[in-house]
C-alpha cells in the first residue's frame, strides 16, 4: 500500500521560513569571460571560461542533446548531405543553408537536435527502440571561432558513449573520438574543444547548483529575427522559476504565480543599457529548487563588461518537506509527439527499482487533469497515454521526478 501511495501521490507541505535577506555578488569577469554555477543556499559552486569548449553532449536524459557554443562566434550549418556522402561534402550553396542554435528555453534542445524528421529522430541521429542506441544521420558544417571550417557528425550513442568525427571540408585532418557518459556521472553535459582536441569537465554536479550566470544566444525579433548574444541567468535542470513584475518587492507572494520550466525564465532582460546599466524596478524572481525549496531573488546591480558583476538579494521564503517518500528509479523522460492531439508516447529509463510508475498531467495552475498508472520493467520502457479528452493548451506532464512541458493542439 505504501508503494502504491508513493506512485500515485507526492504530498508536499510548504513551511514558512523566516530567513534573513542577504546580498551577494557574482563575478563573471571583464568581458564576461567566465561562466559561473551558483547554489542559492551555498553560493558559487564553480566557474570556467565560457569560451573553452565547442560542443557539449548531454549526460542524462533521453534527448541526447548536443549543444554548440555559438555565443563565442562559432556557427553551425545544417548541410544537405547524408552521412554516406561524408567524403563528398563541400560548402557550395552554404549561404542558403539553415544556421542552427541551441534552444534558449531547454537544455534538451541543442543546436544539433533541431530538424527532426520523425518521433524517434533526435536531430543528429535516430533512436532505435530495440537496440537502445542512436545512429547518426546528419552532417553539419561548423565554422569555429578561429575562422576554421570543419565538417562534423555524431556517429552514434551506444553503450552510454558518444562517437563523433570532424575534419577539414576537403577531408584533411580527420579525427574520430569518443566521450563516455560515465566520465561525467551526475552532471548535465560533457564538453569538448574541437580546436584543442580536448575533452573538458567544466561544470559542478547537477545536484550542487541552481542557476548559472553566462552568455547565451537569444533571438531579437525587430526589425528581423536575428540571433544575438546576451548575458544573463539560466536555470538548472529540475529547477523552475517565475517572474513577478510591477509588484511590491517586499510583499509579493509566489502563490499568485505559476512556476515555469523554461531555463531562461530569469534570462537577461531584467536589465537594460542606455549609456549606463539600469535594473528594472518592482521586479522579483522566485526560484523553486529541485528539492522544492523556494527562493526570492531581486537584482539590484549589474556592472556590464567592465567586471561582469551581478548584484542581487536573495531570501529563502519557503521550505518544502516531503510527506511521502518520492518515487525513485525513473531517470529519463522522452515525450512525443509534442505538440500532440490524441496519443502521447513516453520513453523512460527505469533503474529496476519500480514495478509501476504514475504519470500525471497538470494544467499551468497546478490542477491535476489526468493520471494513469503503468506497469514497467527495468531498462528502457515505452508507454502510450491517451490525451484525446484534454482541451487545447499547455500542460505539465510528470513521471516520477521528471517533468516535461506538453502541448495539446
Amino acid at each position: 500500500m505504501r508503494k502504491m501511495m508513493t506512485l500515485l501521490v507526492a504530498i508536499v507541505a510548504l513551511q514558512l521560513t523566516y530567513a534573513t535577506t542577504t546580498t551577494d555578488t557574482v563575478t563573471t569577469g571583464a568581458s564576461y569571460v567566465n561562466q559561473v554555477w551558483y547554489s542559492l543556499p551555498n553560493d558559487e559552486q564553480g566557474n570556467a571560461p565560457k569560451d573553452n569548449w565547442d560542443v557539449a553532449f548531454e549526460i542524462s536524459g533521453f534527448t541526447a542533446s548536443v549543444l554548440a557554443n555559438t555565443q563565442k562566434g562559432l556557427a553551425v550549418y545544417q548541410s544537405p548531405y547524408a552521412v554516406t556522402q561524408w567524403n563528398s561534402v563541400d560548402t557550395t550553396g552554404i549561404a542558403n543553408w539553415k544556421t542552427l542554435d541551441n534552444s534558449e528555453t531547454s537544455w534538451s534542445e541543442g543546436a544539433l537536435n533541431t530538424n527532426p524528421d520523425d518521433n524517434l529522430d533526435l536531430g543528429w541521429g535516430v533512436y532505435d527502440m530495440n537496440t537502445h542506441t542512436v545512429a547518426g544521420d546528419s552532417i553539419y558544417i561548423i565554422k569555429l571561432a578561429s575562422g576554421a571550417w570543419k565538417k562534423f557528425k555524431v556517429n552514434s550513442l551506444a553503450n552510454s558513449t558518444y562517437s563523433f568525427t570532424w575534419a577539414d571540408i576537403d577531408g584533411q585532418n580527420e579525427q574520430t573520438t569518443t566521450l563516455a557518459k560515465n566520465g561525467y556521472t551526475g552532471k548535465n553535459f560533457g564538453y569538448y574543444s574541437l580546436e584543442n582536441n580536448t575533452a573538458l569537465d567544466r561544470e559542478p554536479a547537477t545536484a550542487d547548483w541552481d542557476i548559472t550566470f553566462t552568455k547565451y544566444m537569444t533571438v531579437i525579433y525587430a526589425p528581423d529575427p536575428t540571433p544575438y548574444g546576451v548575458t544573463g541567468v539560466l536555470l538548472n535542470k529540475g529547477v523552475t522559476g517565475v517572474k513577478a513584475s510591477g509588484v511590491d518587492v517586499a510583499t509579493v507572494d509566489f502563490n499568485n504565480y505559476t512556476f515555469q520550466t523554461d531555463i531562461n525564465t530569469i534570462g537577461y532582460n531584467w536589465k537594460s543599457f542606455a549609456g549606463s546599466w539600469t535594473i528594472e524596478d518592482s521586479l522579483v524572481y522566485f526560484v523553486k529548487r529541485s528539492n522544492g525549496d523556494i527562493w526570492k531573488l531581486v537584482f539590484t546591480g549589474f556592472t556590464g563588461g567592465a567586471s561582469g558583476n551581478y548584484i542581487f538579494s536573495k531570501e529563502q521564503v519557503y521550505t518544502a518537506t516531503t510527506g511521502i517518500e518520492e518515487t525513485a528509479g525513473i531517470t529519463t523522460l522522452g515525450v512525443f509527439p509534442n505538440p500532440a492531439t490524441n496519443l502521447v508516447n513516453l520513453v523512460y529509463q527505469n533503474d529496476g527499482s519500480q514495478n509501476n510508475v504514475a504519470v500525471t498531467i497538470s494544467d499551468l495552475s497546478g490542477r491535476v487533469v489526468t493520471q494513469q498508472l503503468f506497469e514497467t520493467t527495468g531498462g528502457m520502457n515505452k508507454s502510450m497515454l491517451d490525451v484525446s479528452a484534454l482541451n487545447r493548451g499547455i500542460y505539465i506532464l510528470t513521471l516520477g521526478s521528471n517533468s516535461s512541458k506538453l502541448i495539446i493542439e
